[in-house]
This record gives C-alpha cells, sequence and structure tokens, in this order.
C-alpha cells in the first residue's frame, strides 16, 4: 500500500514525558516526509501547542486540534475547519463542573480561561517560559465565563476539567454522557474534555484528508487513548500504542512498541 498522509496523537504517542520528542520519532517523522508522506499531528490539545511541536517536526503541514474541533494549516497560518461547542452547552458544562468545585478550563480560540490559578495551570506556565513568544499559551483567569462565552459564540473548542479524584471523574463521565449535545473524552484518566457532539479527531482527519483527495486506505492514524479511537476506526491503517487502553487496541490494525520504546518511529518504518 501506498501511504499518502499520516496522523499521530502527542500525548503518550508522539511524547513519553509530553514535554520533549525522542529523537528518534523524529528521525522516523522526517524519513516519511522525505518521501513525500504529509505527516499531521492530531492532539487533544489547542492549535498553539501543536504548533510548538510541529515545529521541533519542521511540519507545514496541519494540527488537528482540541480533539478534532479545529484544523490549522500551518503553512498558511489559519483555521480550515472548524466545530465548537454551542453556547448554552458550554455554559451548562462550566457551571456543572462549578458545581463539583473541581477545577477547570476552556479553551476559547485557542486562549485557555481558567477561574483561578491551580496545579494544572503550572504546567502551562512553565511550558512558556521555554517556548518562542509566537508559541506561548495565552492564558487567562477568568471570573465571568458566561461573557467569555458570548462573546465568542462559534470559537468554544472544549471544555474540561482535571481532577486527581479517579472516582469523581468516574461519576461525572457517567452522568455527563447521557448529554447528547456534547461528547467527552480523555487524553488521561484524572480528566474530562468536553465538546461538541459531532467532534472527533476521525471526522476531522476525514475532512482533511478530503481536503487532501487521499483515500481512507492511504492514511495511517497512530495513538494510545479514548481520545484517538475514531481517527484509529477511520484509518486504513490504525496502529495502537503498545502502552494503549484496551479499547484503543481492540480498535487498532496493528500495536505497535510502546510510547517510551519509540513505538512510532517502529510503525513508521514499517509501513513507509
Amino acid at each position: 500500500m501506498r501511504y499518502k498522509l499520516i496522523a499521530i496523537d502527542l500525548d503518550g504517542t508522539l511524547l513519553p514525558d509530553g514535554k520533549i520528542i525522542p529523537e528518534g520519532n523524529i528521525r522516523a517523522i522526517e524519513y516519511a516526509t522525505s518521501k513525500g508522506i504529509p505527516v499531521v499531528i492530531a492532539t487533544g490539545r489547542v492549535t498553539t501547542s501543536g504548533r510548538a511541536f510541529a515545529r521541533q517536526l519542521n511540519l507545514e503541514t496541519y494540527i488537528i486540534s482540541s480533539n478534532g474541533a479545529r484544523i490549522y494549516d500551518i503553512r498558511n497560518r489559519e483555521i480550515i475547519y472548524e466545530d465548537g461547542l454551542r453556547i448554552e452547552d458550554a455554559k451548562a458544562v462550566a457551571a456543572y463542573f462549578e458545581g463539583f468545585g473541581v477545577y477547570y478550563h476552556a479553551y476559547v480560540d485557542d486562549i485557555m480561561y481558567a477561574r483561578y490559578m491551580r496545579e494544572p495551570l503550572l504546567f502551562y506556565t512553565e511550558q512558556n517560559k521555554k517556548l518562542d513568544k509566537d508559541l506561548r499559551m495565552d492564558i487567562r483567569i477568568c471570573e465571568n465565563f458566561d461573557q467569555v462565552f458570548e462573546e465568542n459564540k462559534d470559537k468554544i473548542s472544549k471544555v474540561m476539567t482535571i481532577e486527581r479524584d479517579l472516582k469523581l471523574i468516574e461519576s461525572m463521565r457517567r452522568e455527563l454522557i447521557n448529554n447528547k449535545n456534547i461528547v467527552i473524552m480523555a487524553s488521561h484518566e484524572d480528566n474530562i474534555e468536553v465538546m461538541n457532539h459531532t467532534v472527533g479527531k476521525g471526522k476531522a482527519l476525514m475532512n482533511l484528508a478530503n481536503r487532501l483527495n487521499v483515500e481512507r486506505e492511504e492514511v495511517i492514524a497512530i495513538g494510545d487513548n479514548d481520545n484517538d479511537i475514531s481517527m484509529i476506526e477511520w484509518a486504513g491503517t490504525g496502529i495502537a500504542m503498545g502502552n494503549a487502553i484496551e479499547e484503543v487496541k481492540n480498535a487498532a490494525d496493528d500495536i505497535t512498541q510502546r510510547c517510551e520504546d519509540l513505538g512510532v518511529a517502529k510503525a513508521i518504518y514499517k509501513y513507509i
């Protein structure tokens, strides 16, 4: 099979520690691009964060961000696809998290809005210190989410919580899943990410492939967590990391090595 597009998740897939892309994965992606195969990042993170890693990889292709809520054209510096939360759903989810007293934040037009400074924000503020100015996350403390949502009605990518109490996370997840206007995903066991019900990495990847005139069978997708399942199922060849959750492994056509063992690089060399 002559593959024409590769989509790769970041955390737990390309990144073993959430910060640095191993040299072996960088070399493998360079190898794929040297063969004329576009490599795109498909992440739960927002576009700004994706751009930082795309720059490390010298990619000028596309970034599927916020679990598929956006597609960013790196070369032309523009959003070419967007599927945001409805304002009433964003307000309801924020109020729901507020009621439990858990930390939460929202991504609106690639700006991170949080109610107050908590440990999860420190990760991003520390990351900002290491990045070029144009790649730093715009983080803002927000006292009135309703106002922010009203002013950015079509650009609410997601609302999410990060909570160490895994029993509480599971309880909230079971309740939120009954809301048919939203879809919930996770990039880690301690978070809940809420997007519009039509959002998914698979749908975004399909949209991008159509734009590039690439057939489904010509696409490889690599991931590890439940937000990767839709693209792994949609791609002609879906590959689960060795460290992936069982649901991802069950959905995949193949399973590569673990993230820390350069599973991405091994998958690329196997299929390209």
